[in-house]
């Protein structure tokens, strides 16, 4: 049986289509943020490390089985579609009127412990890499690359994704409300809501995500080739910069170097290569 929690959204499928680059805002007085540029790896974290207490952790509605029969009855026939054995598959109707003899699905706390189960199982099994579709955002350069002074790196998006093997990548949408979340849902749709929306407060990340099944606080290795770009923040020290053009010269001659500069004619970033 396929992995009920497994999201099959591949990059080459009908979906939106994905920039030729996406950036990594990275601070490199961290030694494994630097690894990005010296070891050619990439970290990627379990949701239980983000900041955002609400990202990938939207409750399921199962709360809604204990009071909506026909959601239950409905429930237990996806349940058994979905697990069940061929003899259960064919008696259906008994295996439900069973199940609902039974009551099982009624309890407050019962539900609350399934879709607390739910949200942790998806948070052990993805490790995300999370990145930009803009490399001169004013608040990601401060948030995520130590203040103006670390680096944005620029990867070739389905190179990334192709030599990484990642289960799925796109863009995350942001919402000022939950997106539907009910039980009778396909578990494909339910994980891809969870991993790929977010708070609209969130917006001006412009995030994509690249999602891995079984690979959750792992590591992972990828190609000089795939770094296109990379970007010297606009308060980045002499010394820092040097580091970083010594390490494009030795590992990365192909990609162009850029460096920001705060702009005299507004709130924004020129980008000057170098």
């Amino acid at each position: 049986m396929n992995n009920p929690y497994e999201i099959n959204w591949k990059v080459h499928e009908p979906r939106p289509q994905l920039p030729e680059l996406l950036y990594k805002y990275r601070d490199i007085n961290k030694i494994f943020h630097l690894e990005t540029l010296t070891e050619l790896t990439i970290f990627l974290p379990s949701p239980i490390r983000f900041n955002d207490p609400f990202d990938c952790k939207i409750p399921l509605e199962y709360l809604q089985l204990g009071v909506d029969e026909e959601l239950r009855r409905n429930f237990l026939k996806k349940l058994i579609l979905m697990q069940g054995s061929k003899e259960q598959k064919n008696k259906m109707e008994y295996h439900v009127a069973d199940f609902m003899a039974k009551k099982y699905f009624t309890k407050t706390e019962e539900l609350l412990k399934l879709e607390e189960n739910d949200v942790k199982k998806l948070n052990e099994m993805y490790g995300i890499y999370s990145v930009s579709a803009v490399p001169n955002n004013i608040l990601l350069w401060s948030h995520y690359a130590d203040s103006h002074k670390g680096i944005c790196i620029g990867f070739n998006a389905k190179k990334l994704y192709d030599t990484c093997e990642f289960s799925s990548v796109g863009p995350v949408t942001y919402f000022d409300k939950y997106p539907n979340m009910s039980v009778l849902r396909d578990n494909e749709d339910l994980f891809y809501n969870q991993l790929y929306n977010k708070s609209l407060d969130w917006y001006y990340e412009m995030e994509y995500r690249y999602a891995k099944i079984n690979s959750a606080d792992t590591k992972t290795k990828f190609t000089p080739d795939i770094i296109e770009e990379i970007y010297i923040g606009c308060l980045s020290s002499s010394e820092h910069t040097s580091v970083v053009k010594q390490i494009r010269k030795d590992k990365f001659p192909h990609a162009r170097l850029f460096k920001c500069v705060k702009s005299r004619q507004g709130y924004y970033l020129e980008i000057q290569e170098i």
